[in-house]
């Protein structure tokens, strides 16, 4: 049986929906909490030497950690719970999401930091209503490579951690486990799938819509 046929199995019997939906809403969580934490950061890491000396260096490394790497350090800190999955997510996504706004706000050209200036603009006023708007395109790209390493430290996490919860990591494990070559390779293709439609269907639009907004948009040939 192929793993279409396989895919198929799965839809019909309500396993495969209940995965996904599971899974989703799962790093929509953990996914909302790394950008309500990692923009911040992100921000903060511009404001000050030390933080930027410090800080950001610490960040680049966790973010060069595989995701395996991270289940354990959660499992040990919380236990084999869910709350250990959400840490995964968290430790995969909130250093790029970090690493990324930072980046951007260093891109912004100074001449609109000095205009800024100028018209009275000052400390937290100016970060707000003069650099971010400028990074804006880079916020959007820093969250979208956030969301990329957040659903695969998800899936990781799925994977690995021995408590049992419904989701495709879950499914991709069954699969190891009972050594069904068709079953895992409909887990891969569900969470490729997902990948994909999250990144054409949400990010992709919005990126289009900020590139526009800014004139930064190609022409089409």
């Amino acid at each position: 049986m192929g793993f279409l046929d396989t895919l198929g199995g799965l839809w019909s019997d309500g396993t495969l929906p209940s995965a996904i939906g599971h899974s989703l809403l799962r790093c929509l969580y953990g996914f909302g909490a790394s950008v309500a934490v990692g923009v911040p950061l992100g921000v903060l890491l511009t404001l000050g030497a030390p933080l930027r000396r410090i800080v950001r260096p610490a960040l680049s490394a966790v973010q060069s950690l595989p995701a395996a790497a991270l289940v354990p350090v959660a499992v040990v800190a919380l236990g084999e719970s869910e709350w250990a999955v959400y840490a995964v997510v968290l430790l995969g996504a909130v250093p790029s999401i970090a690493v990324g706004v930072a980046s951007a706000l260093d891109q912004v050209p100074p001449l609109l930091t000095r205009a800024g200036w100028s018209l009275g603009s000052d400390g937290l006023h100016r970060i707000l209503r003069v650099r971010v708007p400028a990074a804006l395109p880079g916020f959007v790209a820093a969250v979208r490579q956030g969301w990329t390493f957040g659903w695969r430290a998800l899936m990781t996490a799925e994977l690995l951690t021995r408590v049992s919860l419904p989701g495709v990591g879950r499914i991709l494990d069954e699969g190891r486990q009972r050594d069904d070559l068709t079953l895992v390779l409909a887990a891969v293709a569900v969470v490729l799938t997902i990948g994909v439609a999250v990144e054409w269907l949400l990010f992709a639009p919005v990126e289009r819509r900020v590139l526009a907004a800014r004139g930064l948009l190609s022409p089409p040939a």
